[in-house]
């Protein structure tokens, strides 16, 4: 169990993982104005596994979680530097077969999980294509019908 406190004596949540957690840093690594870089400010708890699994956990106590190709021996994570270009947040493991696997500039917009159609809300382009294709914005099962459709199907003729 991962604890998270706020000094000595107050519990802010806790996070039970089924693995074997040997590593804890912590790095800013959800973006203010995505995909540009510069963090939002917040640091996220980032935890590692023997076994490779790796969980980014932010203010909010959400959690993502994702696996590496194989077990670990060491990781750590930081800001890092790649080719002369400026420093970004980078998560680095060990693996047991004498490989080191760098990921640079792990940026996140947001570590919460969202639906397609409201992050599109928001999109510009995508309003003007509703409008080009006149479905209301606001009319979400038809909006929900056009993605679907393009998406899975989209040599069919639209129903819309």
């Amino acid at each position: 169990t991962l604890k998270l406190m706020q000094g000595s004596d107050r519990l802010r949540g806790q996070f039970r993982s089924h693995h074997q957690l040997f590593a804890l840093e912590k790095l800013d690594v959800t973006v203010r104005d995505f995909p540009l870089p510069g963090g939002n400010g917040q640091e996220e708890v980032v935890a590692c596994a023997w076994d490779g699994q790796t969980y980014i956990i932010d203010h909010k106590r959400m959690v993502l979680r994702f696996q590496v190709e194989e077990n670990v021996s060491a990781f750590c994570a930081g800001h890092y530097a790649c080719k002369g270009e400026q420093n970004r947040p980078c998560l680095v493991y060990v693996g047991f077969n004498q490989k080191i696997y760098i990921y640079w500039a792990v940026m996140l917009e947001r570590i919460e999980s969202s639906n397609l159609i409201r992050v599109m809300e928001g999109n510009g382009e995508f309003r003007s294509l509703l409008d080009q294709l006149h479905v209301d914005v606001d009319d979400i099962p038809s909006v929900r019908n056009l993605i679907h459709q393009t998406l899975y199907f989209p040599d069919r003729d639209s129903p819309v």
